[in-house]
């Protein structure tokens, strides 16, 4: 086929959770650039613009990937935490095609990458056999050098049984290997060996980095593993199983049912998205003492997980329900947040942990809620919004979708998702979309407006219809503007930005002057450098917390919240214990409310 030169946007829209950013590709030999895309003037929630080419952003897990060609030659083995632009996926979702920060392309295995809307990609049918294995421990178990101990009371979320129990339809299966071993793939931070397949469950051990584990079952989806562990008395424990590299194919392994500590409710077949929800008003951890600070953050312990409420003035920490990005209303009475699959839905539930209920669920994939200045209204992310196009990445070698034509129609018609901003009342009735662009992530409502990332950076709308929208903040030669939050009264908007391979924070006005990093890295003799994400700002504008990752040494480890002043001084960490889990798709993760 004889094609012509064009240059084409390709731009983030995850239907579970939203990492914008625009990559523009020439084709016909040029080499790859980014570029800043060609900026609306006009945004109509009611018309939308030309379809665009629809991609992900995904980050290796713990363990790495490696880069196939279609022939199953391996390209490059990534570490963990590279960077890819995933373009589509095989026909059975096993295999996403990616492409990495230097360029190369080809495809890796779905289960190795943390992505959001795989579902949402187009699809190539392929059959790829690697034809060598990738690294895995061939050395028998080994004794660890100390036994992992049990996380002490009142350190991880009380269950709803006094002692712990089994609750199972079978024995544990201890001593079934079936020779399948696990080497834990996490660096600079210990592993959670956890009571059962999700992070609902209490962490009940530790693995520490580089240990061999015996695997003895999975869960159905095969992304938790049950090992052999010494540290419960009933010789078990679970993993999540992108945080280890297995010797074979962890499908061969028995389905396990086996639980430590189970809800009230068995989830054992529940998706971790949909988490079980704990008793309400129930305290789980106590701070060392109060802050200084006064209010309550509301808290979420991973994507889908546990809430947390904590009270700033006395140091008390609750688990209240779970669900996706929380948000507390401007009075403090209430928290609003979201979920998916079986029980998709935008939720209420009030701060003392009563009154939970479903408000409204007419459209799905449904994130990042948040409150009107004035408490009425709640304006959230829908990712349900696609148009169709003829898929010609065959012919042109990477993802590229044309809108349908008469002479395309040899080419299959597929959906390209794309999120929009809605907005409802807090009784879930007059729902109505709001102008924004099509890469839309993480709004946030403000007297002086909504404000919101995409992949022309951060912009600006109002609760219209129509609206011009403005650009707050871009540059064409960084990714990756996400997560913003504006201080009350409409001053600064803080978000994240990613730099290398680190996250900061930044600041900006509204009118786009006075950028400034609120975060920067403290040395570059580290191993790897800590990241600073989800900010958000106290009620009175004076204080902004954020979830950061960086150890008394200035380098990259556990995730924990921290606060700093306004201009970004007196950076310091808060007293809150919680396995904190941050996968990089912009998910909320603290709100801060009187």
């Amino acid at each position: 086929m004889n094609h012509k030169k064009k240059l084409y946007a390709w731009v983030v829209t995850p239907t579970e959770h939203p990492v914008n950013f625009l990559l523009l590709l020439a084709t016909a030999g040029l080499i790859t650039l980014l570029a800043m895309p060609i900026q609306p003037s006009f945004a109509d929630a009611s018309n939308p613009a030309t379809p665009t080419a629809v991609v992900i952003n995904a980050v290796t897990g713990a363990g790495g990937a490696t880069i196939w060609s279609k022939d199953g030659a391996a390209i490059q083995i990534l570490k963990p935490g590279a960077n890819l632009i995933v373009t589509s996926r095989s026909t059975d979702s096993q295999w996403l095609y990616v492409q990495t920060d230097d360029g190369a392309t080809g495809w890796t295995a779905t289960n190795s990458v943390i992505a959001a809307n795989v579902a949402g990609l187009s699809a190539q049918s392929i059959t790829l056999t690697p034809i060598t294995p990738t690294a895995a421990p061939t050395v028998a178990p080994t004794a660890t050098t100390a036994a992992p101990t049990k996380v002490p009371a009142g350190a991880t979320p009380a269950t709803t049984q006094a002692a712990a129990t089994i609750v199972t339809s079978q024995s544990a299966p201890a001593g079934t290997t079936n020779g399948l071993t696990l080497q834990v793939a996490t660096t600079g931070t210990a592993l959670n060996v956890r009571g059962g397949p999700g992070t609902n469950y209490p962490v009940v051990g530790r693995a520490q980095p580089g240990e061999t584990l015996v695997a003895l079952g999975r869960n159905a989806a095969a992304d938790w593993v049950q090992i052999q562990t010494q540290a419960t008395a009933y010789g078990f424990g679970w993993v999540a199983a992108r945080l280890v590299v297995a010797s074979a194919t962890l499908t061969d392994l028995p389905v396990a049912t086996s639980v430590i500590d189970a809800p009230k409710s068995d989830t054992s077949a529940v998706p971790a998205q949909s988490a079980a929800q704990p008793a309400a008003n129930q305290p789980v951890a106590t701070s060392t003492g109060p802050t200084g600070l006064s209010g309550k953050l509301v808290i979420q312990e991973s994507w889908g997980g546990s809430i947390y409420l904590y009270d700033l003035s006395t140091g008390n920490l609750r688990l209240l329900t779970g669900g996706f990005d929380p948000a507390l209303s401007p009075d403090g009475s209430k928290i609003v947040f979201t979920r998916i699959s079986s029980e998709n839905g935008v939720y209420i539930i009030n701060s003392d942990g009563t009154d939970e209920h479903k408000i409204f669920s007419g459209r799905q994939g449904l994130f990042s809620p948040k409150w009107s200045p004035d408490g009425q209204w709640i304006v959230f992310v829908r990712t349900d919004s696609f148009w169709e196009c003829r898929d010609q990445s065959e012919d042109y070698g990477r993802y590229h979708c044309e809108p349908d034509a008469p002479g395309l129609i040899t080419y299959d018609l597929i959906k390209e998702y794309r999120p929009q901003i809605a907005r409802i009342d807090i009784n879930g009735g007059n729902y109505r979309d709001v102008a924004a662009l099509d890469t839309v992530s993480a709004p946030d409502w403000n007297s002086a407006g909504i404000v919101y990332s995409s992949a022309a950076g951060i912009q600006a709308t109002t609760d219209k219809v129509q609206d011009a929208n403005r650009k707050i903040a871009f540059d064409e030669f960084k990714k990756y503007y996400m997560d913003p939050d504006w201080q009350p009264g409409g001053g600064r908007i803080i978000f994240q930005r990613r730099d290398a391979s680190r996250w900061d924070l930044y600041g900006v006005n509204p009118d786009g002057s006075g950028f400034a990093a609120f975060t920067r890295p403290a040395t570059a003799l580290v191993d790897s450098q800590p990241s600073n994400v989800s900010a958000a700002w106290s009620p009175d504008g004076q204080h902004i917390v954020f979830l950061s990752n960086r150890t008394p040494t200035n380098e990259a480890g556990s995730w924990g919240v921290w606060v700093m002043n306004a201009d970004g001084s007196n950076q310091h960490p808060l007293p809150i214990k919680l396995a904190f889990e941050y996968n990089y798709v912009a998910e909320q993760m603290l709100d801060w409310g009187p």
